[in-house]
């Protein structure tokens, strides 16, 4: 009779949630926008050249993605970005679902275009699908995963650490990430014919717009600076004066005839071994030469990822980064 009494309620459930997908798409549908609008929504994003669907994997339909991610809710939401909001759901196995609204076209573009120009690369969250059935929103699915980003990688929430500090991660893992990340924004500059631009939606402290690899380079110094000091902030920072202070406290300790000196900024709560000494000052070296104020001094992410997979290479070309490590200051 239990068994009689679940399935009849699974039933109700089941038929109570249809309902509530028709209303959504009904007023999805009914939202107000005009017919010029809506033809650069839903066309001239997606069925243009830029757009190659076969690249965008599986093709959803909205009441999977709603069903997906128990209709939006808030339980499932990870958090709402600048870009679009973000949902944890369950489909053939965890995804996160991204939903552009109309406000977020132009963020959706470029991300289309992203996924539908680059091929699979390791350092990537592989693209499952997507949907765009509905005028008013779009949908992206991505395969969950469960390390999530790097921010959630190197935030605690500890109460008797500073929140802007990192976790106990060893050097190690944090050598692993500078160079994760290196490997990805190497492929983006260099393997992409024209050169895609990972932060091509940002702005620099200054707020003019920057749509060049030379940018990627700047915030990518600033992680950098994260990883040995383990003080967080500074690549998310906006704030020009924060900004300028915190080089002015950390980048005097960077020399590259002087590895010694980049022990009074390395994080405290790391144990640095002589053998990983060369590594760090080799980040604090590369970290430096990314924060060049003139773009065009900075060094290109091949040699970037040259310098992180072998430290040695500093050591015997240090005469060639010397130029781009003086008189760092805010952008």
């Amino acid at each position: 009779m239990s068994r009689n009494y679940d399935n009849w309620e699974r039933l109700v459930d089941a038929t109570l949630l249809r309902e509530k997908l028709r209303q959504i798409g009904r007023e999805n549908s009914l939202s107000s926008i005009s017919s010029s609008d809506y033809f650069t929504w839903s066309f001239r994003e997606i069925d243009s050249p830029l757009a190659n669907l076969s690249s965008l994997g599986i093709s959803f339909s909205y009441q999977q993605i709603a069903l997906a991610s128990d209709l939006f809710s808030d339980d499932n939401l990870i958090k709402r970005g600048h870009s679009g909001d973000l949902y944890t759901g369950q489909l053939s196995g965890p995804v996160v679902v991204k939903r552009f609204y109309f406000h977020n076209r132009e963020a959706f573009t470029l991300e289309l275009g992203f996924f539908s120009r680059i091929k699979s690369h390791p350092r990537f969250v592989p693209l499952l699908g997507h949907c765009f059935e509905m005028e008013t929103e779009k949908f992206l699915v991505y395969i969950y995963s469960p390390e999530r980003d790097l921010s959630n990688s190197l935030f605690i929430n500890n109460p008797d650490r500073p929140v802007y500090s990192l976790p106990s991660l060893d050097w190690i893992t944090r050598w692993k990430i500078a160079r994760g990340v290196a490997e990805g924004l190497a492929y983006l500059h260099h393997e992409c014919n024209p050169p895609l631009v990972h932060g091509k939606s940002k702005t620099d402290t200054s707020g003019n717009p920057k749509t060049t690899c030379d940018y990627d380079i700047y915030c990518f110094g600033k992680v950098l600076l994260e990883l040995v000091t383990g003080k967080l902030g500074i690549s998310s920072s906006l704030d020009a004066t924060k900004i300028e202070f915190l080089f002015q406290a950390t980048l005097r300790y960077i020399n590259v005839y002087d590895k010694d000196l980049i022990t009074n900024i390395v994080d405290p709560s790391l144990n640095i071994h002589e053998d990983h000494l060369e590594e760090v000052w080799a980040m604090g070296i590369v970290a430096r030469a990314c924060l060049n104020p003139s773009p065009t001094r900075r060094p290109q992410m091949k040699h970037i990822l040259k310098a992180l997979e072998d430290p040695l290479t500093l050591l015997r070309e240090k005469m060639s980064w010397m130029p781009v490590i003086h008189n760092v200051e805010t952008e």
